[in-house]
């Protein structure tokens, strides 16, 4: 029964991980703790890690087993025999522990003996100052003066790491290419993170891959067992621990999938003292609790699923299951357009998983309950996100809905589907789902929703039916007194008149339904009126109105977490800040975009974006990058169909390839862009056309006779266009300063005004100054400092080349460790400093990153400084 001194037993596999916990709990026993209990479910490697740190304590230790004890008597003879003592009478080992000084006793896998050992350890404290005790155990004992340390999962580094150092040891010339990284994340990631299981894993990688184990991980039970050991039997070890009162409540609690609160746990699980079987089963870490949410790791719950089927009374525990979350989950998704939307929106989503996996257990026979939770999923589905699986999820819903023959319920699934396919762009599939919806509706709320879907799709078209549905729908919401969908008539019947080019009247119609959602507090579609507003303010040429709704509108999806919603608000917040020249803030709104655009997976937005980062670098002249990129947007946008967004960015690129010297293939673009405005009837794209193909003209026509005429005549063009008439477009703004640029660049320089500007740079770039401006002082302004003379250096260097992003963050932070996402934000700053300060002219974004113009003079140091020139010293 006795152990030994832990140098006798070395570590025959390596130890991995748990850094921080060693420390912790060094640090704990170094404080003064006399007991700490190392507590956490079987598996989770209490006994290796109290092993490794008795090995770092700086007293005698002793190692005692008790697995084979149940009484105080074998207690006593296992302590004797551990210190080598003859078996005596207790009251001689006390004297001997105390006898013998400073000592570290650790007591492994106590749980059998755990009742016998709270009052010996409590004897022993008392009488020996200088003993110190270090438990292994599922529970702690309660014992005063005892400090638990809960044992928790390795982090994924480390359970990936663990996994690929036992895996060598079972197939030592077993290789793991990248291939192979993402299902072994995946993996570690379904086995808890918790070593036991990730050993075994590991052992049986001779016959299953970590792709294979993983396509079998609901069989982990059976397939984790490696000789006399095994998940399932390191799992039965804690279950035989528990009273007859918790294994039922643990086995009941499987039903859950992703969590559970008390409040549900009382509602399904029922029986009396659910709160005391709860709370002992997180004693014995066979629940976790985060915050008001118990949770079980996956392994636990697979075991106690298989201890539920042994006991009966699974399929009429997923009905009570199914029904209160039907119930729950209707409540909140009507919540989630309402003033409780943030509260709606998060109750939704930590319980998707219950939902669903609700949704899809009751299909068979609770129909009704599965088209009830599969609507409720929906509610989600507004923040963006996978279509396919969205379609799968609505799919099932409207056969749920179908087979229960609620019309009412089938009208709503269909209405819920039908938005779906309007999102994607299936335009087909939606009208049919809308215009069964509508044939089975009963009046009221559901039919007036149905109606303003329908006008919905019909919008684009300005088909007249589209005003015909509205008016039904609007007296249909104030005979029942339905503000909400009173301001979604509203708000289509602006989107119809803006259609119709009424720029006014929509106008007014979306501010009546901004002041409907306002007074309702309906917050999403508060979003939605003020992203429509802002863009009908930006066409009307005002755009500091339209950058105030634009703002709002992002705040609100923002802090509503609606992905899908953000991304176009801040697409627009970029092409209004490109409209007003704006360039640092519409390159910001630009990135902000692509950030989000990785979770919403908007491919028109990508193109739109990745388009006007072309123009920007137009603006900025760049026109090698303008040309990719406005070249990429176009072909993205032409894949989908997109013309009226693509025939917007075509003539930028075509005036791009003018400057680039491709006149003819310049004027073929421009051709092919007239040709798709005057299919729409788009007079304001026309105009911001027309000075497009003035850069054309005005290419084509350098170095020939006649360029004093073009220039004027193309003088007079951009007078004529000078006062943004009501149907104007953000593009015109851009275009407008582009053949500006492209005109003054012809204008005659005088004498010596030929020569390249000269940027002038003190010693470690602490001083610049740009041609005949004031030097700058930026010894206070270290990062940007260093970023400057990083550029600069590059500019001698490879003049023509980008330095990137990552590269920059290296320059100006050096040996800071940076998360990628705030280096960028960082550099991004850096550069709008550098810029405002005074070379936004020479300081371009190109493909490779950010450079200073390869026409730029670079003057040595010796010729700068801060009073080189006698200019006078403005600090940075």
């Amino acid at each position: 029964m006795g152990l030994d001194t832990s140098s006798e037993f070395p570590e025959r596999t390596s130890f991995v991980g748990r850094d921080r916990e060693l420390s912790v709990s060094r640090d704990l026993l170094g404080a003064g703790t006399r007991l700490l209990t190392i507590t956490g479910p079987s598996g989770m490697g209490k006994t290796r890690l109290a092993r490794r740190l008795i090995r770092q304590v700086d007293v005698p230790t002793r190692v005692i087993g008790l697995r084979a004890c149940r009484t105080q008597a074998q207690l006593r003879a296992a302590v004797a025999d551990g210190l080598g003592l003859e078996e005596r009478r207790g009251e001689s080992i006390v004297g001997s522990l105390a006898a013998r000084g400073p000592m570290l006793l650790l007591f492994d896998d106590v749980d059998p003996a755990a009742r016998a050992l709270a009052p010996v350890f409590e004897e022993w404290l008392d009488r020996c100052r200088d003993l110190r005790l270090l438990v292994t155990s599922l529970v702690p004992f309660g014992v005063k003066g005892e400090v638990r340390f809960e044992l928790g999962p390795l982090d994924e580094a480390h359970a990936i790491a663990l996994y690929l150092d036992r895996a060598r040891e079972a197939w030592a010339d077993r290789s793991f290419p990248d291939s192979e990284r993402e299902p072994l994340a995946e993996l570690v990631r379904r086995l808890d993170r918790v070593p036991l299981a990730i050993e075994l894993a590991a052992a049986r990688v001779r016959v299953l891959s970590p792709k294979q184990l993983l396509e079998r991980i609901d069989q982990r039970l059976d397939l984790l067992r490696s000789g006399d050991s095994s998940l399932a039997q390191a799992l039965s070890l804690s279950w035989n621990l528990l009273t007859r009162a918790e294994q039922h409540v643990l086995a009941r609690a499987s039903v859950f999938v992703g969590g559970f609160t008390l409040e549900s746990a009382e509602a399904i699980l029922g029986g009396d003292g659910i709160v005391d079987r709860l709370d002992g089963l997180r004693e014995k870490a066979l629940l976790q609790l985060d915050g008001d949410r118990f949770s079980m790791y996956e392994s636990i719950r697979a075991f106690a699923a298989r201890q539920l089927a042994a006991l009966g009374g699974e399929a009429e525990l997923e009905r009570l299951h199914a029904h209160h979350f039907a119930l729950a989950g209707e409540e909140w998704a009507a919540r989630v357009e309402g003033p409780d939307a943030g509260e709606a929106l998060r109750w939704l989503t930590l319980e998707r998983e219950n939902l669903l996996v609700a949704h899809q257990r009751s299909f068979a026979n609770e129909p009704g309950a599965s088209a009830r939770l599969g609507i409720a999923i929906a509610a989600l589905f507004t923040r963006g996100g996978q279509t396919s699986f969205e379609r799968e999820i609505l799919d099932g819903t409207v056969q749920a809905a179908r087979r229960d023959g609620d019309p009412a319920l089938l009208a709503r699934a269909l209405w819920e589907r039908g938005r779906l396919f309007k999102r994607s762009g299936e335009v087909a599939s939606a009208r049919q789902d809308l215009d069964e919806g509508l044939a089975i509706s009963r009046g009221g709320r559901s039919e007036g929703a149905l109606l303003v879907a329908s006008a919905a799709l019909r919008v684009p078209a300005a088909e007249p039916e589209a005003r015909e549905e509205l008016e039904r729908a609007l007296a249909i919401a104030r005979e029942v007194g339905d503000r909400y969908l009173e301001g979604q008539a509203l708000l289509v019947l602006g989107a119809l008149e803006e259609c119709r080019g009424a720029l006014d009247a929509s106008a007014r119609w979306m501010e009546e339904a901004l002041a409907v959602f306002r007074q309702g507090r309906y917050l999403r579609y508060c979003g939605v009126a003020l992203l429509n507003l802002g863009s009908i303010r930006s066409h009307r040429g005002r755009f500091s109105a339209a950058r105030h709704a634009l703002e709002e509108a992002c705040s609100i999806f923002g802090s509503l977490e609606n992905v899908a919603s953000l991304a176009y608000a801040t697409i627009n917040l970029a092409t209004l800040s490109l409209a007003m020249g704006d360039l640092d803030e519409a390159e910001k709104h630009l990135h902000a975009f692509l950030s989000i655009d990785r979770r919403s997976g908007n491919r028109l937005l990508h193109g739109i974006a990745t388009g006007h980062l072309g123009i920007l670098s137009f603006e900025r002249g760049d026109l090698r990058e303008a040309d990719r990129r406005i070249a990429e947007g176009v072909a993205t946008l032409r894949e989908l169909g997109a013309q009226r967004y693509w025939a917007t960015l075509l003539p930028f690129h075509a005036a791009a390839l003018a400057k680039l010297g491709r006149c003819d293939e310049a004027r073929r673009e421009i051709e092919e862009a007239r040709s798709a405005f005057g299919e729409v009837g788009d007079p304001a794209s026309e105009r911001m056309l027309s000075l497009l193909e003035g850069i054309i003209e005005l290419s084509a026509a350098t170095g020939g006779g006649d360029l004093p005429s073009v220039e004027a005549r193309l003088r007079e063009r951009l007078s004529a266009t000078s006062d943004a008439s009501p149907e104007t477009v953000e593009g015109l703004f851009v275009a407008r300063r582009l053949l500006e640029k492209a005109l003054a660049e012809r204008e005659p320089t005088a004498p010596g005004g030929d020569e390249p500007t000269v940027l002038r740079i003190g010693p470690e770039a602490a001083f610049f100054a740009l041609g005949d401006g004031a030097t700058v002082d930026l010894r206070k302004r270290s990062a940007v400092r260093l970023i400057l003379r990083g550029l600069v250096e590059n500019r001698l260097r490879a003049p023509g080349t980008g330095t990137s992003s990552d590269e920059l963050a290296s320059i100006g932070w050096p040996g800071e460790k940076i998360l990628p996402t705030a280096a960028g934000a960082r550099v991004w700053s850096a550069i709008r400093i550098l810029r405002s300060l005074g070379l936004a002219p020479v300081l371009l974004r190109h493909a490779d990153g950010y450079l200073l113009d390869p026409e730029l003079a670079i003057a040595p140091p010796t010729e700068a400084g801060a009073g080189s020139s006698g200019r006078r010293l403005v600090t940075g």
